[in-house]
């Protein structure tokens, strides 16, 4: 056997560990950022809200000054 393919298996090796060791770190910083909420529900009210009186949302502050002028 050459020198080459001898040291073909170290290289595999040290492939597969650095994949795994990169994958865990992921894995160890992705955990603790998940979502606590499903996405697009933080804005939505329950449902027996939907009975209460309708409110109207207007424009206020910075907006408000353009006069609709955008």
């Amino acid at each position: 056997m050459t020198e080459n393919a001898m040291q073909l298996w170290p290289e595999i090796l040290g492939v597969i560990g650095g994949t795994l060791a990169l994958l865990l770190f992921a894995i160890t910083l992705a955990l603790p950022h998940r979502s606590k909420t499903l996405p697009g529900s933080s804005g939505h009210r329950a449902a027996e809200d939907e009975t209460a009186e309708h409110e109207e949302i207007h424009p206020d502050g910075y907006i408000d000054s353009f006069a609709k002028e955008i």
